[in-house]
């Protein structure tokens, strides 16, 4: 990231910081969990503003960035950033490009469901992640998010990708609970690239779930 970059991904991320501390009711647990060099984080997706997860990250991170690309000014400032175009313009190349960040000593941030889900429920997670830890080796950060049904709200502003309607949900003031676990390995197991992928992913997902769990029972009323 040159020094351009770092400086609209720092003004970017010390807002969000000021948003969140002042006007959102947003605890995190975890943070001890976050282990030095390249790492993978991963969280499940509620809202448009998952992207908050930067300002608890202690390093600046390569973000997988889907429709909000398609905005020919956002998709500047991330590539100025160096965060990763994921429009289907691009797609083919996501998986190599965060490899190679990633093999610089990188992190990368992404939700590999795509699209928002319903609160408590996981969705479909697609490969790409699963594919970038398998070819790079870097340890997977699973991140649980959890903010209460009554709290979100949905806004007017909707994005259009190949026919496809992307919503802009969000919890403006909270709660939005944030449950970082212990960063692993994933056991690529199976005999095709196929059947590891899906390995991979059963297991992030998996640890994605019980996070979100944890904070259901025993962390919501802290």
């Amino acid at each position: 990231m040159n020094l351009v970059g770092r400086i609209i991904y720092d003004t970017i991320v010390g807002g969000m910081k000021l948003y969140r501390r002042l006007l959102m009711d947003a605890p995190v647990w975890g943070r001890s969990n976050i282990p030095e060099g390249a790492k993978i984080y991963v969280s499940n997706h509620i809202t448009s503003h998952e992207i908050l997860l930067l300002t608890i990250f202690p390093e600046r991170v390569h973000v997988v960035v889907g429709p909000a690309c398609k905005s020919r000014v956002i998709a500047r400032m991330a590539a100025m950033c160096d965060q990763i175009n994921a429009m289907p313009s691009n797609r083919r190349n996501v998986v190599s490009e965060a490899v190679e960040y990633l093999r610089r000593g990188g992190s990368i941030f992404m939700n590999p469901e795509g699209d928002f889900q319903e609160t408590f429920r996981l969705g479909r997670f697609y490969p790409g992640v699963a594919r970038m830890q398998r070819l790079s080796g870097a340890p997977i950060v699973p991140i649980g998010v959890l903010a209460p049904r009554s709290r979100l709200r949905e806004y007017a502003f909707t994005t259009e990708v190949n026919g496809r309607i992307y919503r802009t949900v969000a919890a403006p003031r909270g709660p939005y609970c944030v449950n970082i676990g212990t960063a692993f390995i994933p056991e690529a197991i199976g005999e095709t690239d196929a059947e590891r992928d899906e390995a991979i992913l059963g297991q992030i997902r998996s640890r994605i779930e019980a996070l979100v769990e944890d904070i259901r029972v025993n962390r919501f009323w802290l």
